[in-house]
């Protein structure tokens, strides 16, 4: 048995992930870059290993650049079990620009954000995970991260192997590293912004 796109921290069982940590720090350092200073995440970070590891990159980002992390900023996108929030509980005060956890929840905020009357990326961007195919069918097309499919699958095939000629060897949690893409849905902050 292998893990793919997850682990457990209590089992002895091999895992393939993607770099959730540290591709997420490097997307929100691309919005630290661009000059954005009040940074929210859209994710429940509690509800899987790669959400909580997405979680802390976007942290460690801000800490690093000196940025204010605010709570109400951190917004839960869905139950414990998985199923979707009905309605996202977004802040009275929004910041100009938001982490997503994925690309289906950056496709909703953006959709939210519209209704709003709010654009992306000119008011707030916002920024997804995975590179699925509703990043490009959103427009704004979301700028993401990209994981490396083909290599987390072949890595997981190269360990099954492993594991059935040595069953007893150590489990190890495997990191394959993504790529930032960059595409519409990420801006410089407005001038009156922080």
């Amino acid at each position: 048995m292998i893990f793919l796109d997850f682990y457990d921290k209590h089992s002895e069982i091999d895992a393939v992930i993607s770099d959730n940590y540290y591709d997420s720090y490097l997307i929100t350092d691309k919005l630290v870059m661009l000059g954005h200073k009040s940074i929210g995440f859209v994710g429940t970070v509690t509800a899987t290993s790669s959400i909580h590891d997405r979680f802390l990159g976007y942290v460690r980002c801000l800490m690093e650049n000196g940025i204010d992390y605010h709570e109400e900023w951190t917004i839960p996108d869905r139950y414990a079990d998985g199923t979707l929030l009905e309605t996202l509980p977004y802040p009275e005060k929004m910041p100009t620009a938001f982490v997503c956890n994925c690309d289906e929840t950056a496709f909703r905020v953006i959709g939210d954000l519209q209704r709003l009357g709010i654009r992306v990326p000119e008011d707030i961007s916002v920024t997804g995970y995975d590179n699925y195919t509703v990043s490009d069918m959103c427009v704004p097309a979301i700028t993401t991260v990209e994981v490396d499919l083909t290599e987390m699958a072949h890595t997981a095939v190269n360990l099954l192997l492993i594991r059935l000629r040595d069953p007893q060897k150590p489990a190890a949690r495997h990191v394959i590293p993504g790529r930032v893409i960059l595409k519409q849905s990420m801006a410089a902050p407005p001038k009156s912004g922080n």
